[in-house]
């Protein structure tokens, strides 16, 4: 429904990061695939949803691990292929900006680097 206009509803959808460097990769996986990779509520952002987070799942919690920046333009992207199965969604990575996040709260935050 938010491809076409905005209800008004939050939906939330699960994801696994495939790569992990300056930047999070995160694929949305067809369930109908024999390799088993899709799992349950699997999903990406959709249109209007950048600066959504990437929360990661620990033993004590969620932790923010990117902030949503857009989806890779492969050679046989649209809008009408955006967010259908076999796209990438990047985040950009939190660790990242450390330094200057803290130097805008002017302070240190309290968690494991």
């Amino acid at each position: 429904t938010g491809r076409q206009y905005d209800d008004g509803t939050l939906r939330r959808a699960r994801n696994r990061i495939t790569l992990a460097n300056r930047r999070l990769r995160i694929v949305f996986d067809d369930p109908r695939e024999l390799s088993g990779q899709a799992i349950d509520l699997e999903g990406l952002p959709g249109l209007g949803d950048s600066g959504g987070p990437a929360l990661l799942e620990t033993e004590t919690g969620y932790r923010l691990a990117g902030i949503a920046i857009g989806e890779i333009e492969g050679s046989d992207f649209s809008e009408e292929t955006q967010g259908k199965y076999g796209s990438v969604a990047i985040y950009e990575r939190v660790t990242q900006h450390l330094d200057w996040i803290e130097s805008v709260i002017g302070g240190k935050l309290s968690f494991n680097r």
